[in-house]
């Protein structure tokens, strides 16, 4: 039987396992309906007879129940469709900068006059430990603010 997550392994070539994978779940769905009508019965059955003569037969046929372990919903893998529509774009400018300088808190570390990326446009960032490579790139992200 398949487990919850979907996952089974199978020890045989690919038209085997097709056909392995289709048995198990057509044994899941039986066992797992068969258990769902069974249970219906005995709630039927216990609502039936919870007051009257037959009451301490209900009562332990509804401990007996909520003792038993029930069988969980086969898993379904359901095939999702997408599709993708190029979307017109937004802009050509990724991010400019201009006249800010780049530090945290109240210290800054240096300035820039103006920067622009494009897009499909390459930097690279270079810079001795601390220069503020880092802090540069959180500037670009908005997590922090350039100095003022």
């Amino acid at each position: 039987m398949e487990p919850q997550t979907g996952i089974s392994k199978y020890y045989c070539n690919y038209s085997d396992h097709l056909q392995q994978k289709y048995k198990n779940k057509e044994k899941a769905w039986t066992s797992y309906q068969r258990e769902q009508e069974y249970l219906q019965k005995e709630k039927d059955l216990i609502n039936r007879f919870r007051a009257g003569s037959r009451a301490t037969m209900a009562q332990s046929r509804l401990k007996a129940l909520e003792k038993r372990e029930i069988i969980p919903k086969p898993f379904s893998q359901t095939r999702t469709k997408l599709e993708l529509v190029e979307g017109i774009r937004s802009n050509d400018i990724l991010f400019e900068i201009d006249d800010s300088w780049i530090g945290r808190g109240t210290d800054p570390l240096f300035y820039i006059e103006e920067i622009k990326l494009m897009r499909k446009n390459r930097i690279a960032i270079m810079g001795k430990n601390g220069a503020g490579k880092s802090t540069f790139l959180k500037t670009l992200l908005k997590e922090i603010y350039p100095v003022e």
